[in-house]
């Protein structure tokens, strides 16, 4: 009975279709078909499909002491804030001139994150291939 309410109030269960009827409907009424039949659960339904989780294996471990690294090392690379930056550069709609402006800018950056190198060192690093003066490099970092 109280399996049966938890049935009907929750949305997310639904009886088991079960290819051997046990019970009839004896009412034959339209109100009969609707509603779920009564189920006696022996409990043996699950016995065959039991494993034995001893020899299953374990699943993974919080331990920082293993081998493998942390969990969060093996669930994903750690991306630095240049490699971020360097992608969102690429996917800008700027000329090639202006992407190699902001990959000197990105290159630039302290391990903080901030530019603390002047605009004009900036500039003559990028002397040998591109002449940008300082305005030009500050417009490409706004």
């Amino acid at each position: 009975l109280e399996i049966a309410r938890a049935v009907e109030s929750n949305p997310l269960l639904d009886w088991a279709d079960s290819n051997d009827s046990s019970t009839a409907d004896d009412g034959g009424g339209s109100a009969g078909a609707d509603a779920p039949a009564e189920r006696t659960d022996t409990g043996d339904d699950w016995a065959p499909a039991e494993l034995d989780w001893s020899a299953a294996g374990s699943g993974g471990s919080f331990d920082d002491d293993d081998d493998t690294g942390s969990a969060a090392e093996r669930v994903a690379e750690t991306e630095t804030l240049a490699d971020h930056l360097l992608w969102q550069l690429h996917l800008s709609h700027l000329s090639a001139r202006d992407r190699s402006i902001g990959a000197a800018l990105i290159d630039a950056l302290d391990d903080d994150g901030y530019l603390r190198e002047p605009l004009a060192t900036i500039a003559e690093t990028l002397l040998p291939t591109i002449h940008a003066d300082e305005d030009e490099i500050l417009a490409v970092l706004h």
